[in-house]
């Protein structure tokens, strides 16, 4: 009975903000959601982190009201024992573990360009699909969709999990 009554509220709320959240910013905590998941079915090579409760740290280029609905919506949140931070992504130079680039081919190119690797789980949105990205989200009716490309991950030496492979589409 209590789940119900939290279902109920949850859905009332949604309910009453999803006009004022408007459709860009509910397709932002929807990608929010996936980053998150995303990171919780990848293993880093050994040696990323120097400690279990080292934040991983996911760096957003994308916008800044993008940036901060992805830090409000992810703020608090751990994976595994490690907490999650969020951080925009203005220098090319910053440390990431993870990044989620979304722009024009050329603006995603260069920044793949300037991430250190090995052990960065890229994930982009562009129109195309890029031979440097690990996981691409589209939109395909309506919905958010995202693919990996498995070579992508190897080079990055990135073991992603088949939980996560059975719910992807794989790049060719």
């Amino acid at each position: 009975m209590k789940r119900l009554r939290r279902v109920a509220v949850v859905t009332g709320v949604t309910a009453l903000l999803w006009p004022a959240l408007g459709a860009a910013t509910l397709e932002d905590q929807v990608k929010a959601a996936f980053l998150l998941n995303f990171a919780k079915f990848v293993e880093w090579p050994e040696g990323t982190f120097e400690h279990v409760r080292q934040p991983v740290t996911l760096c957003v280029w994308a916008g800044a009201e993008t940036v901060e609905v992805i830090e409000a919506a992810l703020r608090g949140k751990t994976v595994g024992t490690r907490p999650l931070r969020v951080v925009g992504m203005e220098s090319p130079d910053a440390h990431c573990d993870m990044v989620y680039l979304r722009g024009d081919r050329d603006d995603v190119m260069r920044r793949f360009g300037a991430l250190e690797a090995p052990g960065v789980l890229s994930v982009y949105e562009t129109e195309e699909r890029l031979p440097a990205g690990v996981i691409r989200f589209f939109i395909d009716e309506r919905k958010v969709r995202f693919e990996v490309d498995l070579d992508a991950a190897e080079r990055q030496r990135l073991v992603i999990s088949s939980k996560l492979l059975r719910v992807a589409r794989i790049a060719p």
